[in-house]
């Protein structure tokens, strides 16, 4: 028979302790509380104005703490925060047992976009004191995050014409239902399924209202010389969402923005933009980190993006500071010609119209030109058929999982260097000619190491995939606060400022 010992829940005991006695002593937390202790938050207390009245405000150290604490763990949900906090010893130690509501924690991201900023510079500036930068080498990139929104949200003219389309469909079957019903209760569900058709429906004509706008101010600013990033399609709930590829995928999101030092891979300064094209962020993230930092702090260093970053404003820009800017370039890729013969040899059975420019399958149906695509340096003109049930589709397309819609891709020889040439002037040459040093190609070389580890530390180890809250405005303050964690954590990590 078995023995255990007897335990009650009921049991009366009389201990002196109090919360800060259940945290180890060498435990992160409380690394944290001191850090927090140490940090300037004035812009943080200068957003309350409640010393004559009004309720009292929740301790921004206390919350801050917590988030901090929380990001560490890859916890951004407010209301699972919230939960913590409640039931979750270290959390409770953190909040003083004093648990904030999840709507604080939500509006957090709202008011205090600017002193996040600046609790992020402070990480910097402590991180140089402690030796853990050195601004010999600083790199930059970009990495795609997802919104709140969602991606059946997005749409083009057409996509939202046709979605009008249906709408009008639904509203006139459920004005029809709502005459003929007579029970009260069903009629309330159609009128309120009506209310939500219209309002989706006034949402996607004001979406293309504004998509029609955006479209003249970027055509005047176009005549003007003033380049900017085109678009074509809108979101109608998170408006300044894009577009942006993850996983091989499309979703709905930002471009979060940041350039790192090389010496342990803390961030210099960061940004998030709705921009997807990378081109636009180079210079704007350059000048931020000056204002932030001053021109001293990245005076001789040297600066490196990859090639999707390469502008006129970034190289001149580069040319007329103190700091050495090193942009990648595309490089010549010409195939030679057994690589061609390899490549035709794998050719599907097509009869190539060179005058028509299109392809005739052996069925006698034409597979029109779409449209031309440069993939890892290399152009491809693009043919598309849609041709459902064909008998000789398996002739026609080279991946075999495309049933419906035959596509085939030519490359052509002359592929990326004829579109480089069109576009290339001074600036470019400079940028050119000095990347064709070996000198240049091995600090160059260097760049993959000092951003991509950022990157993976935030979005695999941390877990930050997907913003917690609508508007860039706030993605923004917590696109920043994720930086600042990461700063915090390379401090706490390789230094013992704070314990």
């Amino acid at each position: 028979m078995a023995n255990y010992r007897k335990h009650s829940r009921e049991q009366i005991e009389l201990k002196m302790m109090c919360i800060n006695d259940f945290v180890p002593k060498d435990h992160k937390a409380r690394n944290i509380v001191s850090i927090i202790e140490r940090l300037e938050l004035t812009l943080f207390n200068d957003y309350y104005n409640n010393n004559n009245g009004g309720n009292t405000a929740y301790p921004i150290k206390e919350l801050l703490s917590i988030l901090i604490y929380a990001s560490l763990e890859g916890i951004y949900q407010a209301r699972k925060i919230e939960k913590y906090c409640h039931e979750h010893i270290i959390y409770r130690y953190l909040c003083c047992d004093d648990p904030p509501d999840h709507s604080t924690i939500s509006r957090f991201w709202k008011r205090f976009k600017s002193a996040i900023e600046e609790i992020l510079t402070q990480t910097v500036y402590i991180g140089e004191s402690q030796g853990l930068i050195d601004y010999n080498h600083v790199s930059g990139d970009g990495v795609r995050l997802e919104s709140m929104g969602s991606r059946s949200k997005i749409f083009n003219e057409k996509s939202a014409k046709r979605r009008l389309e249906q709408i009008e469909k639904s509203v006139s079957k459920l004005i029809d239902k709502i005459d003929k019903s007579y029970a009260l209760e069903e009629k309330l569900k159609l009128e309120k399924k009506l209310e939500h058709n219209n309002n989706l429906k006034e949402r996607i004509e004001n979406g293309m209202k504004e998509l029609s706008q955006l479209k003249k101010e970027i055509k005047a600013d176009k005549e003007k010389g003033i380049k900017r990033e085109n678009t074509n399609y809108f979101h109608i709930t998170e408006k300044e969402a894009k577009l942006v590829k993850k996983r091989g995928a499309f979703v709905s999101g930002y471009n979060g923005q940041a350039l790192a030092d090389s010496k342990t891979n803390m961030i210099v300064s960061a940004e998030l933009t709705s921009s997807v094209v990378d081109t636009f962020n180079g210079k704007p993230l350059l000048e931020k980190s000056q204002k932030l930092l001053g021109n001293d702090r990245l005076k001789n260093s040297k600066i490196t993006f990859d090639n999707g970053f390469l502008g006129d404003e970034l190289i001149e820009f580069g040319l007329n500071n103190d700091f050495d800017l090193y942009v990648s370039t595309p490089l010549k890729t010409k195939l030679n010609e057994q690589e061609l013969d390899k490549r035709k040899s794998k050719t599907p059975t097509l009869t190539y119209d060179k005058e028509a420019d299109v392809y005739i399958c052996c069925q006698d149906k034409v597979l029109d030109y779409k449209r031309t695509s440069i993939t890892k340096g290399r152009a491809y003109a693009v043919y598309e058929r849609n041709c459902p049930d064909c008998p000789a589709s398996s002739e026609c397309i080279k991946n075999k999982s495309r049933k419906r819609k035959q596509k085939y891709r030519r490359i052509i020889s002359e592929d990326i260097d004829k579109k480089i040439n069109k576009n290339k002037n001074e600036l470019f040459v400079i940028m050119q000619n000095k990347m064709k040093k070996e000198a240049s190609q091995e600090i160059y070389k260097k760049r993959f190491g000092n951003i991509e580890p950022v990157f993976g530390h935030i979005q695999e180890h941390k877990g930050f995939k997907r913003f917690t809250v609508w508007r860039l405005s706030r993605a923004n303050a917590q696109w920043l606060f994720v930086c600042f964690v990461h700063n915090l954590y390379k401090i706490m990590k390789y230094s013992d400022y704070g314990k």
